[in-house]
């Protein structure tokens, strides 16, 4: 077996089972935007946010958040960080991103 089938094996082995997904209300794989906006709530000391800021230079620096829904955990080191670089599957979590960014001055 090959690394690779063996993580697809692993992946498969963790997934939802088909009949509690048909039994579910809604998909446990969206999530509301609201959720991972940025708000007044941002707490900039939680302690991924501290190590992070660590390896990032005292100004300047960039940020790349794959998942990064609205923003949240980027948003936090800003500043130090100057530019921000957002990957999710999802556009409105993306344009809440994008809306996070702008708000902060941050590229």
């Amino acid at each position: 077996m090959t690394a690779v089938e063996h993580w697809a094996e692993q992946l498969e082995a963790w997934a939802i089972p088909q009949h509690v997904l048909d039994g579910a209300p809604a998909s446990p794989y969206a999530h509301d935007t609201a959720t991972f906006a940025v708000d007044d709530t941002l707490d900039r000391t939680v302690l991924s946010a501290e190590v992070a800021r660590v390896v990032l230079p005292t100004t300047g620096g960039s940020v790349l958040d794959v998942g990064c829904g609205g923003g949240r955990a980027a948003m936090s080191l800003v500043p130090p960080a100057e530019r921000v670089i957002g990957v999710d599957q999802d556009a409105a979590m993306l344009a809440s991103f994008t809306e996070a960014a702008a708000a902060a001055g941050v590229r």
